[in-house]
């Protein structure tokens, strides 16, 4: 599982709060960086002082024994990003995201969208304040939310896989949405909620028992609220004290999608936690 982590980053200060973490999955997972600067299309002024610019994290990064490399391209940055990705084998995508400075001047909405919808490998979006990096020996607590469609679940399985490089606690986290009635503050919720929400509880405890069974402390978690869905799950996710949420993307269910689902794309916009999108099965 050695990987290729690629890096976007604009040049600011900000930008640079993806490198911890994609400096923590090099350690902990082996493989290598590689640094990507986008400069608008047009002309080759400032290639060279940002190629330099590069070059110094490059030496840095070499200094802690992280191999490294950079690249400047010009361009739209969702197309270099993508080109980029098959051309170095990237296994991992790390940005910097969430605030309205930094990389969101020019990964707006629509680019970052863009890149996560389109993305064949994992994409971790880093807010630019939140949990630090923890430390890599000790268990690192995610929260995975799941939705009873098999898209969510592709989380779980890279779950497994990032499980057997470092101790993990595991958090399956179903939200059941009551609704809210204006009239007299009434609280409905649908006539068969009970028994699907048995039916996610028993395939959950289902793929608990799997992880278990692979050495990982996991647990489940169904709660029903009257909150919005992605709120319910950042205060589950407090309360666990996780240190990064894992979801899947691409699907056509309630979580399992992130350009079409208004709940992951709250989660991701809220969320003061690293957020890791895992691209689920394509048809």
């Amino acid at each position: 599982m050695a990987q290729t982590v690629l890096v976007p980053l604009d040049g600011s200060e900000e930008g640079l709060h993806a490198l911890p973490f994609a400096r923590a999955a090099v350690r902990i997972l082996g493989g290598r960086i590689v640094l990507l600067r986008v400069l608008p299309t047009g002309g080759a002024t400032g290639d060279a002082d940002t190629m330099a610019q590069l070059d110094g994290l490059v030496r840095l990064l070499a200094r802690e024994s992280i191999q490294a490399e950079a690249f400047v391209r010009r361009g739209s940055p969702e197309d270099a990003i993508r080109s980029m990705t098959t051309g170095v084998g990237a296994s991992l995508i790390v940005m910097a995201s969430h605030q309205r400075r930094g990389l969101d001047r020019w990964f707006g909405g629509s680019v970052t969208e863009s890149v996560i919808h389109g993305a064949r490998v994992p994409v971790l979006m880093v807010p630019l304040e939140g949990s630090p990096v923890p430390a890599d020996t000790s268990p690192a607590r995610v929260m995975v939310p799941l939705d009873g469609s098999a898209f969510a679940e592709a989380a779980v399985a890279y779950v497994r896989e990032l499980a057997s490089h470092r101790p993990l606690q595991v958090l399956l986290a179903r939200i059941a949405r009551l609704h809210v009635v204006s009239v007299a503050g009434m609280v409905l919720e649908p006539p068969d909620l009970a028994e699907r929400v048995k039916a996610e509880a028993a395939r959950m405890d289902d793929l608990a028992a799997v992880l278990r069974a692979d050495g990982i402390d996991a647990i489940v978690k169904v709660v029903q609220s009257v909150h919005p869905v992605a709120a319910a799950l950042l205060e589950l996710a407090s309360q666990f004290e996780a240190h990064a949420i894992m979801m899947a993307t691409h699907g056509r269910g309630a979580l399992a999608h992130l350009a079409l689902g208004s709940v992951s794309t709250a989660v991701l916009e809220q969320s003061t936690l690293p957020v890791l999108l895992i691209p689920g099965p394509r048809s």
